[in-house]
């Protein structure tokens, strides 16, 4: 079968096939873009509770990169109509919202993959925010911390338990630890 199919393709058509999918996540890490090539842009895949608040701190603060996160549209400025940084203190941002869905069909409609802008990217869904670097030659090289999925959730749980400013989590206030594991259905991160 497979025969069949590389026999029915052009030697150009596997190529440029490959190129488009596995090579282009599949490479060394490329910070400028040669000859027309793309670069790569980091992705923080975000996990909650897993030291993604320090790394963000790490690229904005300690490193000045660009970051497009959900930082970046405070202060009103997810109504902006074209794509900018804003500085916040020593902190820049791309002024998108990656944290949620609607947030990163908003920088892709606002060509965020092909930019520039940013030097980095975090944000909690991998799968829609590939979709930014599609017909670009720009690319994500994406990069996470892991946290044991106990340490997480237990650290999740004391989260809960002191945060008033979150109307979703009051459902745990003052359960149990043991209450809280069996009401609570965890994301598979």
């Amino acid at each position: 079968f497979i025969a069949n199919s590389l026999q029915a393709q052009s030697a150009q058509e596997i190529k440029d096939v490959y190129k488009n999918s596995f090579y282009r996540w599949n490479h060394s890490f490329r910070q400028n873009a040669d000859e027309g090539d793309g670069r790569d842009v980091p992705v923080f895949w975000r996990i909650p509770r897993s030291a993604s608040s320090t790394v963000e701190d790490v690229m904005s603060n300690c490193y000045h990169l660009a970051v497009a996160s959900a930082l970046g549209t405070r202060q009103g400025h997810d109504q902006d109509q074209t794509l900018t940084v804003v500085t916040f203190g020593n902190s820049r941002f791309v002024n998108v919202d990656m944290s949620n869905p609607t947030g990163i069909a908003r920088a892709k409609a606002m060509n965020l993959g092909a930019s520039d802008m940013a030097d980095a990217i975090s944000t909690p869904f991998l799968y829609e925010t590939a979709s930014i670097f599609d017909d670009v030659p720009d690319s994500g090289k994406c990069f996470t911390m892991l946290r044991h999925p106990v340490d997480r959730a237990v650290s999740l749980y004391f989260r809960y338990q002191s945060d008033d400013s979150n109307p979703n989590t009051a459902q745990y206030k003052g359960l149990s630890i043991d209450e809280y594991a069996e009401k609570s259905t965890e994301s598979n991160w």
